[in-house]
């Protein structure tokens, strides 16, 4: 696996993103995974997104990207750069190298990129805790990569396809054991287990609602519409149902005796402050509840009061998956129509449970994040409410840079 300089290149690049010049049609995903030797290492990789048309017109530099091979990739100034004017007078122009554990071209289809994930989907069965995360700069197609169109799917959605088919026939549904925080687990009541069920069933209830008006709509407009034009997708679950057909199975051991409760959760922290995104009270247009952080017993940092919601399919996950992205801070942006305004956190955690959930053998659990993207006003020309979003997010991005070198130093050090 290649270190890219261990994670020196990984932190120049987090941080002087936020105040260089660079290109924006390269995203990065990363995660975590063993190496030959006995520490493990952050897998980072690196996807480059093809130039839209509207980047095509503008005579956007093209070759500031340069893919070397599949881990390798030369960084160029943009010609209006003023690193890049200075070469125009004579001085050398600045190129870099920067290696990754595997680079993805503009032609990349989104199943070659599920490709880097699918193994901790394994691994988080087979018993450890696994995490995803999405990082570039703003446009850089990070949650096209992450959730997709339904039309074609990212990370998150084949991802719960591919673990469900895993553990096909061996779910265990009853809802009387539930995640709590951070790595334990309680057991519920029967008054509680109702509880549980009405949560769940509201949930559903206000996707189903959306749902079938998007296909009202969606059908007006094909009544409307001349010459079969494509539409933008409104979230129906045919896509997602297609993709269930095709998902691959990985291997989980100890099957024969273990059966898996799953629940999942879904925030997001926008302007410094952690939002659930499956929070009801906010779908009834009250103001939103913001969530703090604390430790458990040991130490562990967990999201206090934190909703999690037991699933038994694909589907239903799926469905809250949906559900809890219309609660997501998006806005319009000079350079993105569609512009995350938050960070926000998809949790999948899973009760590895037997004797008919009578014994929890072990508590693991898969975060996928989806990071907002780092902006500068100069391109943006944010003001207001968007100009403070902005700094949050840089200021954020900014600290992840310092967390990684952190987690580098203490790698080296004795």
């Amino acid at each position: 696996m290649s270190t890219a300089e261990d994670f020196e290149a990984i932190r120049k690049d987090l941080i002087d993103e936020l105040c260089q010049e660079e290109n924006s049609n390269a995203s990065h995903v990363a995660l975590p995974q063993k190496s030959s030797g006995s520490k493990d290492r952050m897998c980072v990789h690196l996807r480059v997104r093809p130039f839209t048309e509207a980047e095509v017109a503008q005579n956007e530099s093209q070759d500031c990207v340069s893919i070397e091979n599949s881990t390798s990739v030369i960084l160029k100034q943009p010609q209006i750069s003023l690193g890049s004017r200075y070469s125009d007078r004579g001085i050398g122009q600045i190129a870099q190298c920067f290696t990754f554990t595997h680079v993805y071209g503009p032609e990349t289809k989104q199943v070659e990129v599920f490709g880097a994930v699918k193994p901790l989907i394994e691994d988080v069965l087979n018993g450890q805790n696994c995490l995803v995360f999405t990082y570039g700069v703003t446009n850089a197609g990070k949650t096209y990569t992450f959730q997709g169109p339904d039309n074609d799917m990212g990370i998150l959605p084949r991802s719960l396809s591919v673990l469900f088919k895993s553990i096909e026939g061996k779910i265990y549904r009853n809802m009387n054991i539930k995640p709590q925080r951070c790595t334990d687990f309680s057991r519920l009541t029967e008054m509680q287990v109702k509880e549980e069920e009405a949560i769940k069933k509201s949930v559903l209830h206000l996707f189903k609602e959306s749902d079938q008006y998007n296909e009202s709509c969606r059908h007006s407009s094909l009544d409307a519409s001349e010459g079969g034009s494509s539409l933008k997708s409104f979230g129906s679950l045919g896509d997602f149902a297609e993709e269930l057909k095709h998902a691959e199975q990985v291997a989980v051991t100890g099957a024969d005796r273990i059966r898996f409760s799953v629940w999942v959760s879904f925030c997001e922290i926008y302007n410094e402050a952690l939002y659930d995104l499956l929070d009801l009270a906010s779908y009834k247009c009250q103001k939103r509840k913001a969530l703090r952080f604390a430790q458990d017993a040991k130490g562990n940092t967990y999201v206090k009061d934190l909703r999690w919601i037991q699933v038994s399919s694909a589907e239903e996950a799926y469905k809250i998956l949906k559900q809890g992205r219309k609660q997501q801070s998006i806005a319009s942006t000079k350079i993105n129509n569609l512009s995350s305004r938050s960070h926000c956190t998809f949790s999948v955690r899973i009760l590895h449970v037997k004797n008919g959930g009578l014994h929890v053998t072990r508590v693991t659990e898969m975060s996928l994040c989806d990071l907002a993207g780092s902006e500068r006003n100069t391109k943006t020309k944010n003001a207001g409410e968007r100009l403070k979003e902005a700094g949050n997010i840089n200021t954020s991005l900014l600290i992840l840079g310092k967390c990684i070198n952190a987690l580098r130093h203490n790698q080296i050090s004795k």
